[in-house]
């Protein structure tokens, strides 16, 4: 038995890519680019309960949910760390991923608090935000750990 779909495109079940398709409509069935991602770090802070949110701008590439990346920094106070891509939010949606000339905010599994860099603040210590701005997370690189 066949079934018959009338629908005006917008709610379609069953759709299948004809060559009236643009490219935008089938950019999510495209394979994964080879290019190596620049994401620089412009600020990071922290959700309680969820850890450090990098925020930045794309530079080159692409990142995406599940890519394995590593923080590269011209600061000698944060030691490379690496770790898997576990949520990116843009313009506060959730997005799967972000390509050259994005803003967004990385979620990062496998990078603690602990492992960011602090500095003395009166009789405690505080996020040193200024020592990782300018950092760099790049995917495509080897991310072994180094902590």
């Amino acid at each position: 038995m066949s079934r018959i779909v009338v629908s005006m495109g917008l709610f379609s079940l069953f759709h299948r890519h004809s060559p009236r398709d643009t490219d935008e409509q089938k950019s999510w069935a495209t394979p994964r680019d080879t290019e190596d991602g620049s994401f620089i770090i412009q600020d990071v802070f922290v959700i309680t309960g969820r850890g450090p949110v990098f925020t930045g701008v794309m530079s080159e590439g692409s990142i995406r949910v599940g890519d394995e990346v590593l923080i590269d920094s011209p600061n000698s106070s944060l030691a490379a760390l690496s770790g898997t891509v576990t949520a990116i939010e843009t313009h506060h949606h959730k997005s799967m991923n972000i390509q050259s000339g994005d803003t967004a905010g990385l979620f990062i599994d496998n990078i603690r608090v602990e492992d960011l860099p602090y500095t003395r603040s009166g009789s405690g210590f505080v996020l040193d935000t200024d020592g990782i701005k300018g950092s760099v997370i790049r995917r495509g690189v080897n991310t072994s750990p180094t902590r």
